[in-house]
């Protein structure tokens, strides 16, 4: 691994050797600047000549890759790893501040004019990870001369990915068409407890994965169960529970997908901003491929379940 190196006017330089690095750090022709990554600032003057540096970015929902790569040689190499707690967070901030009005304190005014949300606004679990995206390609700036930055964004068919046999006219017919989710769910578990199987007592709506497990409100994540079910299940998974076909029906979440569409837009705007038009190129994945790699993670529950379901009402 090449250590970094500053001019002495602060100007990225091209990597060199950890031996010629050791060599001018002895004769005090130069000075440690950081450590993570290693970077040294030259103290005597030096010719400006640089190769250009491209700096691929591999933007993702939870982790990002980035890759500087000069003459076919990899300069630089790292894997961000992308901050998940923002929501939970938020919530405990709230929690705070409703405490806080309860108690004897100032008069705090009203904050409803500050809520208006300008263009391009994002929520603040995805900025975050926005801003981290654009502060590592600011890390790899400041110590490589970079001269093109290559941004590789996903689009993926969030409807394919769940059933791969989607087409045409079936786009416009979700899952729950012709139903209302209270009598799809009735319909669906036979209006009986998914659970321990009891029927002719009131059901709940009940998450088979806890939405503070990671689970959602999709109608494939609900289930029905009595009321002794759902106490004694609990924050557990249907796995968990015991009820490991209960869990089968539950299809993959699609909010990853959905987070690197959303923040795709924002990133290349940063990057615009920061490095000009001209630096910033977009390299745009394989809808194909990306579609069938994710599918065979995700079985196709929704023929599966619809096969076992009657035919949807035609009026209510």
């Amino acid at each position: 691994m090449k250590g970094f190196v500053l001019s002495r006017s602060g100007e990225p330089l091209m990597p060199t050797t950890p031996r010629r690095a050791r060599l001018w750090l002895k004769a005090g022709k130069a000075r440690v600047l950081h450590r993570d990554p290693f970077t040294i600032q030259l103290s005597f003057e030096t010719t400006g000549y640089t190769q250009p540096v491209t700096v691929g970015v591999d933007t993702g929902s939870q982790t990002v890759g980035i890759a500087a790569i000069t003459k076919s040689e990899v300069v630089y190499q790292a894997e961000v790893y992308l901050c998940t707690d923002i929501t939970k967070n938020l919530l405990q901030r709230r929690q705070y501040r409703r405490n806080r009005r309860s108690r004897k304190t100032r008069y705090r005014p009203r904050r409803f004019a500050n809520r208006r949300r300008s263009p391009g606004w994002l929520p603040p679990s995805l900025w975050a990870k926005v801003e981290a995206t654009v502060k590592a390609v600011r890390l790899v700036a400041s110590v490589l001369p970079v001269y093109q930055i290559k941004v590789e964004v996903g689009s993926f068919d969030t409807q394919r990915m769940q059933n791969p046999e989607i087409s045409g006219l079936e786009y416009h017919q979700g899952q729950l068409q012709g139903y209302h989710l209270r009598e799809y769910l009735l319909q669906k578990w036979q209006r009986c407890c998914s659970y321990c199987g009891a029927s002719g007592l009131q059901l709940q709506i009940e998450h088979i994965v806890p939405k503070a497990r990671g689970g959602s409100d999709r109608a494939s994540n609900l289930a029905l169960a009595c009321l002794p079910c759902n106490l004694r299940k609990g924050n557990q998974t249907a796995v968990e529970f015991g009820f490991p076909q209960v869990q089968a029906h539950a299809q993959a979440p699609l909010k990853d997908a959905t987070h690197v569409s959303s923040v795709k837009t924002a990133v290349v705007q940063q990057f615009r901003d920061l490095f000009g038009p001209d630096q910033v190129t977009i390299t745009m994945a394989m809808k194909r491929s990306t579609s069938a790699s994710r599918c065979s993670t995700f079985p196709n529950h929704t023929s599966m379940m619809r096969s076992r379901l009657p035919a949807p009402l035609e009026k209510w």
